[in-house]
């Protein structure tokens, strides 16, 4: 089944675009498939197909990491699972995504409201037919009264709660790093449609 999920993924290469779920306006948009991945995030013997339209070291739109698409490959055909934002970090030449073997997890930094104090940690599991914003610790500071809040969630299905600086750094040590964190580099897809 891996050997089909590879081949129905380079078909989709050669095409040089990709159409995913918009979120914002509900509805199909299509993109230009400028990078790619191939990584089996939940080790179950079938590559994911991890896709961006942004080429390999360049920024979004808006000046932020890339939106990465995943798709998998399930009875027959290529399927979407969802999107993950802040995991494709941009560096010289390079677009890298770190991911957690221990967990299966894809994971993320993200400025939500880059220069004002916030950081947002993410990382996503595939559970069933979509993607999971799981294990996200938030770091934000209010300037009003020079507070820091800290939050986690254990799943985009749970509320926030507030943690300790210890329990913070806890979980960002078990789930963002260490040994059990791997990075992979997209690479960029020929075929891209401009």
């Amino acid at each position: 089944a891996s050997k089909k999920a590879v081949k129905a993924y380079k078909n989709m290469l050669k095409e040089g675009s990709f159409t995913a779920y918009n979120k914002v306006n509900k509805t199909n948009k299509t993109y230009p498939l400028a990078s790619y991945l191939m990584l089996d995030i939940d080790k179950d013997g079938i590559k994911e197909f991890i896709v961006s339209s942004c080429p390999v070291g360049e920024l979004s739109d808006s000046f932020d990491a890339p939106t990465l698409y995943i798709y998998t490959f399930k009875d027959g055909e290529i399927k979407e699972l969802g999107s993950a934002q802040g995991v494709a970090q941009p560096d010289i030449g390079a677009t890298e995504v770190p991911y957690n073997k221990k967990y299966k997890t894809l994971l993320g930094m993200f400025h939500p409201l880059l220069g004002m104090g916030s950081t947002d940690s993410r990382s996503y599991k595939i559970s069933g037919d979509s993607l999971l914003r799981t294990y996200w610790l938030t770091s934000s500071y209010n300037y009003w009264d020079e507070t820091v809040y800290l939050t986690y969630a254990e799943s985009e299905n749970h509320d926030s709660v507030r943690v300790s600086d210890k329990k913070y750094r806890k979980l960002l040590k078990k789930y963002y790093t260490g040994k059990q964190i791997k990075t992979f580099y997209m690479k960029n897809n020929s075929y891209a449609a401009s």
